[in-house]
């Protein structure tokens, strides 16, 4: 009982300042391309699409292991992004209270915020299960772990300013295929010269390919 009335002293507090300052922050959600959204005030960054790393409604713990396991190609900044987290109920309300992101505004940053009944996300809260409704703000602590929902990924830190595993550019993989050639024909060169030193001279041809008496 202890844990739910923290947890809802938690959610009400940041309410009550989203409500205070949802008309200033608008801007301190950012696109920064590439399918990502950066949230500077909590330093996080959103997936633009929900759906890319958890297709469809899952339990809780399948949607961890979709999250967890989900890379998200960025050409942008020519890296993989594979740092991502199940976010904390209170970043998910974050995002609906301060920000006023709706599932039923359709002119938002972010893109496939479901609407339809009972189209909640998964959150943690103190590493427990808990939901919110992106439609109508309703919550639930402690939330139904065998009852599929949706859910959204997150990652901390600004994406411009932490890059995850960079992608190699086609020039670098150009010249590592090239060096790999390189060595594959020398080591071809070494084998064939070491077998012509046990060949007597009149086996072999002027261009040391070995001929093969039948």
């Amino acid at each position: 009982m202890g844990v739910i009335l923290r947890i809802k002293s938690i959610v009400s507090e940041l309410m009550l300042a989203g409500m205070l300052v949802s008309g200033a922050a608008q801007a301190t959600l950012v696109d920064r391309g590439g399918g990502l959204i950066c949230d500077t005030d909590q330093n996080l960054t959103w997936l633009q699409n929900p759906d890319l790393a958890v297709p469809y409604k899952v339990y809780f713990n399948t949607a961890g292991i979709f999250i967890n396991n989900y890379v998200h190609a960025d050409p942008l900044r020519n890296q993989f992004v594979d740092d991502w987290r199940m976010p904390i109920i209170t970043e998910l309300f974050y995002l609906y209270w301060n920000y006023g992101i709706r599932g039923s505004m359709p002119d938002t940053l972010f893109q496939n915020v479901h609407t339809e009944n009972n189209a909640a996300y998964w959150g943690v809260a103190l590493q427990y299960s808990a939901r919110i409704d992106f439609v109508t703000g309703a919550y639930n602590l402690l939330a139904n772990t065998a009852q599929p929902i949706y859910a959204w990924a997150v990652r901390d830190g600004d994406v411009d300013l932490a890059p995850a595993s960079a992608v190699p550019e086609p020039s670098t993989i150009a010249l590592l295929g090239l060096a790999l050639c390189g060595l594959a024909t020398s080591r071809r060169k070494r084998v064939s010269k070491q077998l012509t030193r046990d060949i007597p001279s009149f086996l072999i041809l002027p261009n040391e390919t070995l001929y093969c008496l039948k």
